[in-house]
């Protein structure tokens, strides 16, 4: 059932929610998915057959798989999808994947039949090694696995929206640990059988901390021994603006969103990591991450370039634009109390909006299209496209010509290539001309080998040809396409929001495409990817203490937890530090804890062909 409110101003200093809509999440609808954890019931030998496409025989083929099913009281379909088909067979999974976890007879492309999924490691039919486990009700798990259980180090995140990062056994938590709960105490110490026992900390969310025994989940009377400043190693919150009721607590949980098939894009999904007594929330997309804010390399992988089956579909390592939805939080308000409570507003408190306008630059080789029915070839080009929303200024890449298996040799170069704000193509036509490759020739005509079936024969016969110089050693061959590993880095500067200069260093390796073998090529054309349309609030750019009204009207019984979900979006990648505020009909405003957003959003306009 959804509750949607017009969004006025409810009170003095709020911005009125004018597009937003809030969906009350009914417990009804809590109790139409069942919630089992991995590890909580026996695993069961379970066995089915599906369609999947071999891409040895390029047809459509019935197998047969089987898992050891860890939530298997809840009878769902189960569906498999290997990382390297190539490498999958039928019988126990075996391998990297993501299996699917699906109500019965639910089809494959209803994003509402997915309950639940595994992604990583699976060894003789169970999960082993490294993986994560994630349900729609907000359990997730990302760590290790040993024979279908949780075990090893990992970090859970519970359905509301408590987390535990540390050690488990046999799919309970054990060992060393920390636990934070929805409303920022922290528990740090040492567990068994799920719970606290041993030596640990304890840091309320309001009051003293103190350090104390457990056992079997228990304090112990007598070993409470009172923390001062210097001795805990999480800044408390100090926060006079709100009161705080041991009977209401609110919890903040980022909604992941699971992928409804193969043949969609996968959406951006947000989750969360506790930062002390901060939630912080930010992508669920590590090749992003890793990307925009670390030191992963750059170059589209094969895969990225043709996920959908044609390199225009995705032009980019982020995937169609249409996976870009605005962030689903799910917020609840608990009442422990004897009383029910009405809540007759909400809004959001923020403290800052800040637009992050780092550059997200990706590496593309371009290479010429076989379907375009020319037979000249242009010299080497890569393309940097900038997903962020500022330029890269006095760029330059540094880079080695090698082999494709990594072993790079021969003279390195360095290219000044200027400013760029969303996309560059650079032509290395130089760099080839010092390794002694004839461009003059490469561009004018394509090479032709005695039998293209022979793949071996043809690069011999293309390296004794005498056009590719010191290049002739380190050449591969993609279908018609030659080419030849080059490896370096983007080197730029940029401004952030604070008008500070940056440098950033991007690390790339691909294969530029260095000369093409003439043949005949059939093409066809691809299909229509649908956008997707969406009703969020918005937040600001670059303001600080402002308020966006959300106008949820409800009642929480004594006992219950009434449950919301709202999604917010921004004009442009931004970060976001605020707090919920829930208004009740007897006048008490009731907090959450900080919370810290980073979003991502690429720019709408942007066209990666340019």
């Amino acid at each position: 059932m959804a509750l949607v409110v017009g969004g006025v101003g409810l009170w003095a200093g709020v911005v009125p929610a004018w597009a937003g809509a809030i969906e009350r999440v009914e417990p009804a609808d809590l109790a139409a998915t069942p919630f089992v954890s991995p590890g909580s019931e026996p695993m069961a030998l379970r066995g089915w057959v599906q369609l999947v496409w071999d891409p040895l025989t390029q047809k459509l083929a019935r197998r047969f798989y089987s898992f050891w099913d860890p939530i298997a009281s809840l009878d769902l379909d189960l569906q498999w999808l290997a990382d390297d088909p190539a490498a999958d067979g039928p019988g126990s999974l075996d391998g990297m994947g993501t299996l699917t976890f699906r109500r019965q007879g639910a089809p494959t492309y209803d994003p509402k039949g997915a309950v639940a999924q595994y992604r990583g490691e699976v060894v003789a039919g169970r999960a082993n090694g490294s993986g994560e486990f994630l349900h729609v009700s907000g359990f997730s798990y990302s760590g290790q696995w040993r024979d279908g259980a949780m075990h090893g180090e990992g970090r859970l995140s519970l359905p509301n929206g408590d987390q535990y990062v540390g050690g488990f056994a046999s799919g309970k938590r054990h060992g060393a640990g920390v636990y934070i709960d929805a409303t920022g105490a922290i528990f740090d110490g040492r567990f068994a059988g799920d719970v606290p026992d041993g030596s640990g900390i304890f840091v309320p969310a309001n009051g003293l901390p103190y350090r104390a025994d457990w056992a079997m989940g228990q304090e112990i009377s007598g070993t409470r021994l009172g923390l001062g400043p210097g001795q805990l190693d999480y800044p408390q919150l100090i926060d006079a603006q709100y009161e705080s009721y041991d009977d209401l607590r609110i919890g903040v949980i980022a909604e992941r969103l699971p992928r409804v098939s193969e043949f969609a894009p996968n959406p951006l999904s947000y989750t969360s990591l506790s930062a002390g007594q901060t939630l912080e929330i930010f992508p669920d997309d590590k090749r992003l991450l890793g990307v925009w804010k670390g030191t992963m390399p750059i170059q589209m992988s094969y895969e990225e370039k043709y996920e959908f089956g044609d390199y225009n579909y995705s032009p980019s390592f982020l995937g169609a634009y249409q996976r870009f939805e605005p962030v689903s939080l799910i917020f609840e308000l608990e009442n422990i109390s004897t009383d029910g409570v009405a809540v007759v507003g909400a809004f959001l408190d923020v403290e800052t909006s800040k637009r992050d306008p780092e550059p997200a630059v990706q590496l593309r080789s371009l290479a010429n299209d076989g379907c375009s029915g020319g037979e000249s070839f242009h010299i080497p080009r890569f393309r940097f496209d900038n997903f962020g929303w500022t330029e890269a200024r006095n760029a330059e890449i540094n880079f080695t010509f090698g082999s494709v298996d990594g072993d790079v040799e021969g003279t390195g170069f360095s290219q000044a290539i200027g400013t760029f704000e969303q996309s560059l193509e650079v032509s290395v036509e130089d760099a080839m001309a010092n390794l002694g490759v004839n461009s003059a020739l490469l561009t004018s005509e394509r090479l032709r080998c005695t039998d293209m079936s022979d793949e071996r024969q043809c690069l011999a016969e293309v390296a004794e040809s005498g056009n590719f110089g010191e290049l002739a050693g380190y050449l591969s061959l993609l279908g018609t396409t030659i080419q030849a590993a080059a490896t370096g880095t983007l080197d730029y500067d940029w401004t952030d929001a604070d008008g500070k200069t940056r440098h950033k260093s991007s690390p790339f390796s691909t294969e530029l495409a260095v000369g093409e073998v003439y043949t005949e090529a059939e093409c066809g054309e691809g299909g229509e990817v649908i956008p997707v349309s969406h009703d969020p609030f918005v937040f600001k750019l670059d303001e600080s203490g402002y308020r966006i009204g959300i106008p949820i009207v409800d009642e929480v019984a004594a006992g219950f937890t009434g449950r919301w979900r709202v999604k917010f979006s921004a004009p442009e990648s931004s970060v976001h530090e605020f707090r919920l505020v829930l208004v009740l009909a007897d006048g008490r405003e009731v907090a959450s804890r900080p919370i810290k957003l980073l979003y991502f959003m690429p720019p709408k306009d942007f066209d990666p062909y340019g």
